[in-house]
Order: structure tokens, then sequence, then C-alpha cells
């Protein structure tokens, strides 16, 4: 009404009505890609993970098993790299 231009009330409530659902589908969509950019987060988090536990797993694991019995742990080594081995070649 300030521009001399006389707008009806339901046309105001209309352009206001434009506006917010423009803003709010602007929100929709920030919060999308922010739920994706966590969700990458998080699975780069996990697969992390599954690069160095089961390393510190075997590590472990041959370390108890050499401390308990020497030869059976020696023997367990030779068997895992052998099999290793073989997936590869």
């Amino acid at each position: 009404m300030s521009d001399g231009v006389c707008v009806s009330r339901t046309e105001w409530l209309a352009s206001q009505q434009r506006a917010v659902t423009a803003r709010t589908r602007r929100r929709g969509e920030i919060v999308s890609l922010m739920s994706a950019d966590v969700q990458n987060i998080l699975t780069g988090v996990a697969f992390f993970h599954w690069t160095w536990g089961p390393l510190l797993q075997l590590a472990v694991t041959l370390a108890l098993l050499s401390a308990f019995v020497r030869a059976a742990a020696a023997a367990a080594l030779a068997v895992l790299l052998l099999t290793a081995y073989a997936q590869v070649g």
C-alpha cells in the first residue's frame, strides 16, 4: 500500500503464503543435504574402523597364541600366511 498500489487482503495473504512455502522448501532441501552428508561421514567412519580392527584383532590373537602355545602359534602363522598367499595368487 505504500507504493500507491492497493492490494487486497487475499492477494497479500497469498503472496505471504508463497514466500513461506519457498522458505520451507529451501529448509527441507538443506536438511536433506545435511542428512546425506552426515550419513556419508558415518559410513566413512565405519569403513575406517573395518580397516584397522581386523589387523589389531589378528595381532592380539597371534600374540596370545604364541604366549600360551609356542609351536602351535608358529604353525597357525604358517597356515595363515599360506592361505593369504593362495587367495592373492
